[in-house]
């Protein structure tokens, strides 16, 4: 059901004189829709608010890094580029990877994906599945 339809039912009127359920139920359906509102008009903020950043790409990619040691090792990143800088986050569960998704699906960008993915099904979350 979309927010609009889900609205309308909330929003219907409702004959709920003298029953002190029905008064609940309307009462938690008008606040149900307030927050729906509310979270629409936030999220709508927030859209404008990452195309104004400058956000031009999003990407994963796997790169390698000099330990003090002199090994070297590889590490998947969540790479932003904004401006004229990248922004770069370890990946360290799927999770990650789909708030990737969803970044650089709110900013109207397809998310690229240029990691070595030879073990791409080990990612877990600590503490999560």
């Amino acid at each position: 059901m979309s927010d609009t339809m889900l609205l309308g039912v909330l929003r219907a009127p409702v004959d709920d004189r003298g029953d002190v359920q029905v008064m609940q139920l309307v009462a938690c359906a008008g606040e149900a829709a307030y927050r729906i509102e509310r979270d629409a008009a936030e999220l709508e903020r927030l859209r404008e608010t990452a195309s104004l950043t400058g956000i031009n790409r999003v990407r994963l990619a796997s790169n390698e890094y000099l330990n003090a040691d002199g090994a070297v090792r590889q590490v998947d990143q969540i790479e932003v580029h904004v401006m004229d800088m990248w922004l770069r986050k370890d990946i360290t569960c799927a999770r990650d990877v789909h708030l990737a998704e969803r970044l650089a699906d709110d900013a109207g960008l397809v998310l690229e994906d240029a990691r070595n993915i030879a073990d791409a099904g080990r990612l877990k979350c600590r503490n999560h599945e």
